[in-house]
């Protein structure tokens, strides 16, 4: 049995904004009937990271499926990450890691499903529902730079 670190007053938590969707782009294609594919669109994810402060990041997950048949999309959603309670530099920048490539594309994957699956239905196509994804499998922490945090304001106006 391992020992657990002591958690300390605080420590650990995080503040999400509501997620806000920033682009949306759906072209349907013509398409005989007979040829709709019944096998699952390939899908392309984008991550975009903006440090905001010491413990915030802003983090953008899109989505994008082309080269399918029936359609064409592009959808993205943003939301602002902040790390709450007293941590270490290491400890925060360990987080804001594990925040980037897994808690905030899962939070807002399931977002950017329900706009394909609804534009889809809205335009009388099957049923197109993108996978269910592991994102510490798509986005690997060590490939991921989380950017620095700005500079204060006092900073940069001595330089």
């Amino acid at each position: 049995m391992s020992a657990k670190k002591p958690k300390r007053a605080g420590d650990g938590g995080v503040r999400i904004s509501p997620p806000e969707l920033r682009h949306f782009r759906f072209e349907k294609h013509d398409v005989a009937s007979g040829e709709v594919p019944n096998a699952a669109p390939p899908v392309v994810f984008g991550l975009g990271l903006n440090r905001i402060s010491e413990s915030t990041l802003g983090v953008e997950l899109s989505l994008e499926i082309r080269e399918f048949a029936v359609c064409s999309v592009f959808v993205a959603y943003r939301a602002v990450f902040e790390l709450v309670g007293p941590l270490t530099r290491a400890e925060r920048n360990e987080r804001l890691q594990v925040l980037a490539t897994q808690l905030g594309p899962g939070t807002l994957y399931p977002f950017l499903r329900e706009v394909v699956v609804s534009a889809a239905a809205k335009a009388l196509l099957p049923p197109l529902v993108p996978p269910v994804v592991l994102f510490k499998e798509v986005f690997a922490a060590e490939q991921v730079q989380i950017p620095e945090p700005p500079e204060p304001a006092s900073v940069r106006e001595h330089a």
